[in-house]
Order: C-alpha cells, then structure tokens, then sequence
C-alpha cells in the first residue's frame, strides 16, 4: 500500500520522562488515530516509555518489538475477544486497520454458541472489510496457565504477527496488557478509546481520520519461540 500524506514533525524532550508527554502532546496535535513506539525490553513488565505512553494516550498504540526481519505486509493480526466492550471494540478496529493483504483471526474466550462469539460474527458481516478473514477461533480459559501465557501460546500456534487487545482501564493499563506488550513473541496493538478516558471524548472531541505517529524503528516480525 502507498503512504499518503507522510510528512516529518520534529519534537524534543529535555529527559527521558518527558518521551511520553512530548509523544502525547505531538499526537494530539498531529491528529493521529495511531501512535507507533517501539521498545527493545522483553521479560519486563513496567515503567518504560512505551508503557507509560500506552497508558496516556487517548488513542490506541502500537508497540513494535524489537527482533525480527524486514516489514511483512501479508501480516497476520490476532485480536482476543472476551465478554468486555473494549474487546469489541479492539476487533472492530483492527479489521479496518488491516489492509487488503494482511489477514484477523479473532481469538474468542467462549463457545462456539456463546454471546461473545455471535457479537464477534455480527460485527464481521456488518463492518466494511478492507482485509481478509479467519474463521473466529472458540478457545476457553484454562485457569491452571497464566492468561498472558495462554494467549501466547496461541500467538505461536496461530502463527501471528501482531495481538490486538483492547484496554478495559482507560488511563492505566492492567496487567494482562501490561505483560503481553513485553512478552508476547510479536507486535502489539493496545486499542484505547477516547470516550472512555474520563468520560472525554478526546482532546480533540471527535474522531479522528487515519494517520498516524511513530517513535523508534521496528520490524512487523516476531521470532519463533516466546520471550521469557
């Protein structure tokens, strides 16, 4: 796909606990529907850059991992679906995120009859797909794994690229995301809705159109068995 519209904003940050701030800031202003940063930690789960501008941003975040080969365009998005809103939510989006190449599999936690499951193929036939589609996948929790393990397990099974999880506490991020953006072994996509945050709709107060703003350099591919 072609970048339309690509341009270069220069900001500047007096320390490095001004980064996430500054990316807000700049965000805001840019009127980016995405932030992209990246982070080359892994096994850590707190108080890095990117952590600290995923739980500021009135906008969803892409966290790139450090590891990996060049761009892969025919990405394979995974986006985990429970009995939340901003799981929903995060589905929604990522289906029109993906473009035409790339494909979502959507990770459902119920049954194949469950209530969670026929919200996930109502939305599926009611959204305009750019993208391709995987058939949901009904998994249940098993409560004798951790759940951020759970769900990377299935990442290498399902062989995927980047997670999509939608964040139920706008301002802070719990601790299911907090693991997977350092663990998980690909790329991760922490959807955040403005309207949540504080009952705002944004510094903006409408919906913003596609562009987005990136921090760092990355790659779009993960490594074959999971960060510990």
């Amino acid at each position: 796909d072609k970048v339309v519209d690509a341009g270069a904003a220069i900001a500047y940050a007096k320390t490095k606990d001004d980064v996430p701030e500054v990316l807000k800031t700049q965000g805001e202003q840019l009127n980016a529907s995405l932030l992209v940063v990246a982070t080359k930690n892994c096994g850590a789960s707190v108080n890095y850059t990117c952590d600290q501008v995923v739980q500021t941003s009135f906008v969803p975040v892409l966290v790139v991992r450090g590891f990996g080969d060049s761009f892969q365009p025919a990405a394979r998005m995974m986006a985990v679906v429970d009995d939340t809103v901003p799981s929903l939510c995060a589905f929604r989006f990522a289906m029109r995120l993906a473009t035409m190449k790339m494909k979502v599999i959507p990770l459902v936690f119920g049954g194949k009859e469950s209530r969670e499951m026929k919200m996930v193929k109502e939305i599926m036939a009611s959204t305009n797909k750019s993208c391709m589609m995987e058939p949901p996948k009904s998994v249940a929790r098993d409560l004798t794994v951790p759940l951020a393990e759970q769900i990377c397990n299935y990442i290498d099974e399902m062989d995927c690229d980047i997670l999509v999880l939608g964040c139920k506490n706008p301002g802070q991020l719990g601790s299911i995301e907090t693991q997977l953006m350092y663990t998980a072994p690909c790329h991760v996509l922490v959807y955040k809705n403005p309207w949540q945050l504080q009952g705002s709709s944004g510094p903006n107060g409408a919906m913003r159109r596609s562009r987005s703003i990136s921090s760092g350099s990355g790659s779009m591919l993960k490594p074959r068995s999971l960060s510990t």
